[in-house]
């Protein structure tokens, strides 16, 4: 993940005498430096680049790369990144969709994602052939893969984080409390509209882009190394009855990570 820098380098800088300003300018300084400092830390973080993994079903991965490879290619044409789904595994039902670029790309292009998969609707595949009921109309399911690490980093102190990009976005959040086989990643289903689900894949983005150093060391999930797991109504990716967190009902789960 490149970090945003300001270009200058170790310049050597001149102290030259401040002129003597009033009240009032004083004031208007000091609010100009805050607003500029927004606007830094704003262009450091749109300015930075990054790559979004998420859990696909191979129905949904034969849907986003479409008839020869269109589909993917479209999608990283119109939002400018670079995009690939990992490849088939024998007894394994899901894949992996690698999405890399400037975060709002990354984010413009789940967008095309979820409204390809808006207009292809279909079940929730589990690794077992079973399927989970089918999204509303005009809604769907993007399950991001995060590392274990930075799961606090969205849910932020007494869940404040997770409830302010749910209630940016209008979408449901909805995570796994175990980690995926063989890996430290974690899923997190973004439930919503299309345009929802967008802005919550942003507003993850910029938690992961704020502590990206937690994620360091991050072993990612690979459904190649994949060993048979029970099927469980709570939670497709474990064994575990009790393993997932739903953000919007589960008030004495957001603080643990």
């Amino acid at each position: 993940m490149s970090q945003y820098t300001n270009g200058f380098g170790n310049m050597h800088r001149v102290q030259f005498p401040e002129p003597a300003l009033s009240a009032s300018e004083h004031d208007s300084a000091n609010s100009s430096v805050a607003d500029l400092s927004r606007t830094v830390d704003a262009l450091s973080v749109q300015d930075t680049q990054l790559t979004l993994r998420a859990l696909v079903s191979t129905k949904e991965a034969g849907v986003i790369i479409g008839k020869g490879g269109k589909n993917v290619a479209d999608l990283r044409e119109a939002a400018n990144v670079k995009a690939g789904v990992s490849k088939v595994v024998p007894g394994v039902h899901d894949r992996v969709l690698s999405v890399t670029g400037f975060l709002g790309d990354v984010a413009n292009a789940y967008q095309l994602v979820a409204q390809t998969l808006v207009e292809n609707p279909m079940a929730v595949s589990t690794q077992l052939g079973m399927q989970l009921a089918t999204p509303p109309p005009m809604q769907t399911v993007v399950r991001i893969l995060i590392s274990h690490n930075l799961m606090g980093t969205i849910i932020g102190r007494q869940g404040l984080k997770i409830k302010h990009i749910q209630d940016t976005s209008g979408a449901r959040l909805v995570a796994t409390k175990e980690m995926l086989p063989q890996s430290t990643e974690r899923v997190v289903e973004v439930h919503g509209s299309v345009e929802g689900i967008r802005v919550a894949i942003e507003e993850i983005g910029k938690c992961l882009i704020d502590d990206w150093e937690r994620g360091v060391g991050t072993v990612l999930y690979n459904p190649a190394t994949r060993v048979p797991t029970v099927y469980s109504t709570s939670n497709p990716y474990v064994n575990n009855l009790r393993a997932s967190v739903d953000f919007t009902h589960a008030d004495s789960d957001r603080t643990t990570a």
